[in-house]
């Protein structure tokens, strides 16, 4: 048990040598023999996920697992967890991850309901973040174009704790990846390799001839941005805080909406102290996030709304069974937004 234990606390009472000794009022206490932990979880360790796949209900056949695949699909275009939970219950696959990859394929998912999904508080929901993510092309990317590529994919919800933890959740599959990539670059002694190991030195200004008008010039990516950052905490702050600039300028699309603007000044303000030890991220970085994200709307980052009907949700849903029953594919019927209620649990 305490191989599979991630509970701190339950974890040291399974490993610990006790002893009961008889308090002052007769009655038994529990002690360790073994030493208190003074110096507690390292504050820049990484979590590894660990999840045990659940064993299938019954055995099927493939041609049964194809059929099966496909209600879980329109299940899922419902309820995400539902329909994950009965893809594997069923023996249509293995693994949830391995669900959520074939669901993509499909391409039978709400993105609305997607995004309301991975932002759950659920262990489920954090592991199927990062089994999304890492399916990702974000080599190279910068801060926006990694969220404009992984937000084609599911669309952003209006909670704001479900925008953090998707975020969070992507910041640290880019850091995870440039980083392997910074490492092969340093093992086979390419240049670029420096501009990886930058990052644990201070600050260097880049040169004067990279600092004329940075509105013509593309954001920073791939390791050139890591070197100006200290982790991916920092790098999750740089891309929350880019989410609601859109969202503020463009005012989320919304048609009759009069527009917005945000002064570059005050909202490099607004990210002051994001960097290790109170530190800012250079203003040359921050200033080319700016440029890109005034110049012009991107859909895929805007937030889902709660006033879409749940009556085109159902008809569609009600729609593609008609289609299965006759035979036709469910991934090819039109899809419609099915946001869930706000009340509902996942």
């Amino acid at each position: 048990p305490s191989d599979l234990c991630k509970d701190s606390s339950t974890l040291r009472v399974l490993q610990g040598d006790w002893v009961l000794d008889e308090g002052a009022d007769g009655r038994l206490l529990a002690s360790s023999k073994a030493d208190d932990d003074i110096v507690g979880i390292p504050e820049l360790c990484e979590p590894e996920c660990f999840f045990v796949s659940p064993m299938p209900v019954f055995r099927t056949s493939s041609a049964d697992k194809t059929a099966l695949l496909h209600i879980a699909a329109l299940i899922f275009r419902l309820r995400p967890s539902h329909g994950l939970a009965f893809a594997v219950v069923s023996g249509a696959m293995e693994s949830y991850t391995g669900a959520m990859r074939a669901f993509l394929q499909f391409g039978s998912h709400s993105r609305v309901q997607l995004g309301s999904f991975l932002g759950e508080a659920l262990s489920l929901s954090k592991l199927l973040r990062f089994s999304v993510f890492d399916s990702i092309p974000l080599l190279y990317t910068g801060v926006l174009s990694s969220l404009s590529e992984a937000f084609m994919v599911l669309q952003l919800p209006e909670d704001l704790q479900k925008i953090d933890r998707i975020v969070r959740s992507l910041a640290y599959v880019w850091w995870r990846k440039h980083r392997a990539l910074g490492e092969t670059y340093g093992e086979t002694g390419n240049p670029v390799s420096r501009a990886f190991e930058r990052k644990t030195e201070p600050r260097q200004p880049l040169p004067v001839m990279w600092m004329g008008d940075t509105s013509r010039q593309p954001e920073f990516a791939g390791l050139e941005l890591m070197q100006y950052l200290a982790s991916s905490d920092v790098l999750c702050q740089l891309m929350l805080s880019t989410v609601l600039l859109h969202w503020y300028v463009h005012n989320n699309d919304n048609v009759g909406a009069p527009p917005r603007h945000l002064p570059f000044e005050t909202w490099m303000a607004l990210n002051r102290g994001i960097e290790l030890g109170g530190a800012d991220v250079p203003g040359h970085v921050q200033r080319r996030i700016y440029d890109d994200v005034c110049g012009r709307f991107r859909r895929e980052l805007s937030l889902a709304t709660t006033l879409q009907p749940q009556a085109a949700c159902a008809a569609s849903s009600a729609a593609a069974v008609a289609s299965s029953d006759e035979g036709g594919d469910p991934a090819a019927e039109p899809k419609a937004p099915c946001p869930m209620p706000a009340a509902a649990s996942v």
